[in-house]
């Protein structure tokens, strides 16, 4: 059976200047049958494609629609900043949801996983909360990089429930404990600097009828002026024994700003309005063009694999028929862009699974890797359940290339391979185009103890089907240096130093071979590079 591909799919990307005019609709539920595997696994790199593909283009957008506001709004045309600023929110709405924490946005999330604690708080991993808020300067901490400066509102997520857990211990010569919940808190920018004093908010939690039953508190705006900054939330007062609260999530948003709807926009000399709104449309068609061109080949890419598959899965009619409903819902795309997130929920359920391994670690499997400008050699954006995110290879790290370096290369670069610093970048720049050629379009599996590095990359092991851990085919081809971890426990030391010593051994034999690959064979005679594997 044959597949017809209809002219309307070269435009289902057509996410932005649409959207904003739309009512947002309930995402689709999970479906109920099983979809071939091969349609989740080219759906998800479809979906990858499209909203890393578009991202940089819509942020072009997002920028200029703030500039029409602010000019307009500067101009007293209150009118048309509104409309420029709802276009612009619409826009960010939906990149907030699909790659969560885009610059589009400009949310920044602070997770219960990604804060340091001291005092009693402890990480409930299964729910993802932070638990223990029990005692008086109690405090959780995050460290957020690349903000952008501006005005940001707090919401705080949290339950509280009626009362506390009792102990599982009550001593009878002594008052029962008093197990009232809530409490008081203290929000703020931890930092010495100038304007952090002012970036101050108090509030106060009370029960929400469960420690599961979450409510959203919304402080007054933060004015943020630097790029990298430390949060803190810390306990002021507890009204009993039995918990303040447990914290789910906290999300700075961008303020929105102040509107005037008063003032009557302006009128030229015959008292007609000025056409500032054809500006807004010019600038809307451009975006259009521009992402035309830019998803265009990305849609067809994506058409051409299901007609392939069609013809493969010809004998088996439901696969067939599954094929034929997923054309139907990317025509509908054109009507309606935000179904693409609808594809996203159709997804979820199957084409990522995790599971949890032997000391501590967890994969997810049918990742993919998602071409990016900041991409390294060893560092690079994943999509997995339709999410994306970066990645930083475990155990290993790579020069950076030539068009992230500035200045000379690390000089543990240098120093490791005995090679000079032009070589180190030139080396970057391999590593960076061998790493997308090799696992670009390749299901990846990721494992890892949900850890992160100081810039936010998930720390994983990245394995290709049929391959094993992708650090081993860089050693291999003397892209990346072996990088042994510090301060582990013993039982993950373990498992390290063993995923180690077979990193080591293939970096043996690749100096061995008769042409040295990659940096090996730009060692300079000057030099006595040694195997010795540099700490952190």
């Amino acid at each position: 059976m044959k597949l017809r591909f209809p002219a309307s799919t070269l435009s289902v990307l057509l996410l932005a200047g649409t959207l904003v005019a739309q009512n947002s609709p309930t995402p689709a539920p999970a479906p109920t049958s099983t979809e071939p595997a091969e349609l989740l696994q080219k759906r998800q790199q479809f979906l990858a494609r499209a909203l890393g593909g578009s991202q940089i283009l819509s942020e072009q957008f997002a920028k200029a629609l703030t500039a029409v506001a602010r000019e307009a709004g500067a101009s007293g045309d209150y009118e048309l900043a509104l409309k420029a600023e709802r276009r612009r929110e619409g826009l960010a709405e939906l990149y907030s949801s699909a790659l969560d924490g885009s610059s589009i946005s400009n949310v920044i999330v602070m997770r219960p996983s990604d804060a340091r604690v001291s005092g009693t708080l402890n990480l409930d991993r299964a729910r993802d909360v932070l638990t223990g808020w029990k005692t008086v300067g109690s405090v959780a901490t995050w460290e957020v990089s690349r903000i952008t400066p501006g005005s940001y509102d707090v919401h705080i997520t949290y339950g509280v429930a009626d009362v506390g857990d009792p102990p599982s211990r009550v001593n009878p010569y002594l008052a029962p404990p008093d197990l009232t919940t809530g409490g008081d808190f203290e929000f703020y920018e931890d930092s010495s600097l100038s304007g952090a004093a002012a970036n101050r908010r108090t509030g106060t939690v009370a029960s929400t009828g469960g420690w599961t039953d979450f409510s959203t508190l919304t402080l007054p705006a933060l004015q943020l002026t630097r790029a990298n900054s430390r949060f803190a939330l810390k306990i002021t007062k507890a009204k009993g024994e039995g918990g303040v609260m447990h914290l789910k999530e906290i999300r700075l948003t961008p303020a929105k700003p102040a509107t005037a709807a008063t003032d009557a926009p302006g009128l030229d000399e015959n008292g007609q309005p000025l056409p500032q709104v054809d500006e807004l449309t010019k600038l809307k068609q451009a975006h259009l063009e521009r992402l035309r061109q830019k998803l265009m080949p990305i849609s067809v890419d994506y058409t051409g694999k299901l007609t392939s598959l069609s013809t493969t899965l010809s004998g088996n009619q439901d696969a067939v028929e599954d094929l034929q409903n997923e054309v139907r819902r990317v025509e509908r795309l054109g009507d309606n862009p935000r179904s693409l997130l609808q594809l996203r929920e159709r997804n979820r359920p199957a084409a990522t699974s995790t599971a949890t391994l032997a000391d501590g670690m967890h994969e997810m499997q049918n990742a993919l890797y998602v071409t990016a400008p900041e991409n390294t050699g060893d560092r690079f954006t994943v999509a997995c359940n339709g999410e994306t995110f970066p990645v930083r290879l475990l155990w290993v790290t790579c020069p950076g290339p030539a068009s992230q370096t500035k200045g000379p290369p690390p000089l543990s670069a240098t120093e490791y391979f005995g090679i000079s610093e032009e070589d180190a970048i030139a080396v970057g720049t391999m590593a960076r185009d061998f790493t997308a050629e090799y696992l670009k379009d390749k299901p990846l599996r990721l494992v890892t103890r949900g850890l992160k590095d100081a810039e936010g990359a998930l720390l994983a092991s990245v394995q290709p089907e049929g391959l094993g851990d992708f650090a081993g085919a860089l050693v291999d081809n003397g892209l990346a240096m072996i990088q042994k971890p510090t301060g582990s426990p013993r039982a993950q030391k373990l498992h390290q130093e063993a995923a180690i010593t077979v990193l080591q051994n293939r970096e043996a034999a690749a100096r061995k071979r008769h042409i040295p690959p990659g940096a090996w064979s730009r060692v300079m005679e000057t030099t006595n590079p040694t195997s010795a594997t540099p700490g952190t």
